[in-house]
């Protein structure tokens, strides 16, 4: 049996789940984003046991994927904007000495790219990049079939990827970072200047209202789309990929941006790429990450 966590910044989901991949039984628990190193990590440890005595039998593993700066390789967890007081938490090993069986620690959304390589049923996924659209952007990339975490075990932070030089700073440290424009602020700012209002307006809500035929919605999910393909084209340019898969919140959008990003993918891909690469939704939502988790022990 494996524990799989999936921490957010709300909730921490736990399941446990067969060597294929059914998941047999889950759990979910209430983040606390207060926590320091030490009682984070405590954190953890209580949940993982609590969900594998629920269920019952023998566990060989740990897989835990949360966002933040992550080395995966080392088992270190840099920084975590959804729980401010970690700072080089060296989470891998604390686990595994405390429960006692191999742990691998991940950032979430790499932990969401190899759950969707392994069970997404993507047709030919070896080169591909997994992007979450919500509060900001994460991104996983695999490729050539291997999930690819780069030097320092970061790669894939495809959000902080700079559109605008001199705009507005971001968390991770730069400046005008793509997500400040193609995550869930930057729609609901474009929302706000094309509307003329200052109403706090959520994504769904901004949804509704372009479905409803409403101009201004409208517009901002199309320079939504707009934004996020000139993001996708750049990477894709870059590594040449074969799928781009998005998951999240403003996903709910999709049939109001679609058209849009795949217009500016295509106006900025180089043309060999024009008409390869391919945009889906993920197959697996909100399971992606506990999926991924799960497996992280062969994605080296």
């Amino acid at each position: 049996m494996r524990l799989a966590l999936d921490i957010g910044g709300t909730f921490i989901k736990s399941a446990c789940l067969t060597d294929t991949g059914e998941i047999v039984h889950s759990m979910k628990f209430p983040t606390d984003p207060s926590l320091p190193n030490e009682k984070f990590a405590e954190q953890v440890i209580k949940i993982g046991r609590e969900t594998m005595t629920t269920q019952g039998g023998e566990f060989s593993y740990v897989g835990v994927g949360m966002a933040g700066f992550i080395d995966g390789i080392r088992g270190i967890v840099y920084e975590s904007p959804n729980i401010p007081g970690i700072h080089n938490l060296e989470l891998k090993k604390i686990v595994s000495a405390e429960i006692g069986i191999p742990t691998w620690i991940e950032n979430d959304a790499n932990a969401a790219a190899w759950g969707e390589y392994k069970f997404g049923n993507h047709e030919s996924p070896d080169n591909m990049l997994v992007l979450t659209l919500g509060t900001g952007n994460g991104g996983g990339l695999v490729l050539n079939g291997k999930l690819f975490r780069g030097a320092h075990g970061l790669a894939g932070e495809i959000g902080q990827m700079v559109y605008e030089p001199w705009g507005h700073d971001c968390p991770g440290g730069a400046k005008g970072c793509f997500e400040h424009y193609t995550g869930k602020a930057g729609l609901i700012n474009d929302y706000r200047i094309l509307s003329g209002s200052n109403l706090s307006v959520e994504p769904k809500e901004i949804n509704e209202r372009a479905n409803s035929g409403e101009k201004a919605a409208i517009q901002a999910w199309e320079r939504y789309g707009e934004r996020l393909g000139i993001m996708l084209a750049s990477v894709g340019n870059l590594l040449d990929l074969d799928l781009v898969v998005l998951t999240g919140g403003l996903i709910g959008g999709w049939d109001n941006f679609y058209e849009s990003l795949m217009h500016s993918i295509k106006e900025h891909l180089i043309t060999p790429h024009k008409e390869v690469l391919r945009v889906k939704k993920s197959t697996l939502g909100g399971d992606a990450g506990i999926l991924g988790a799960a497996f992280l022990d062969n994605s080296m």
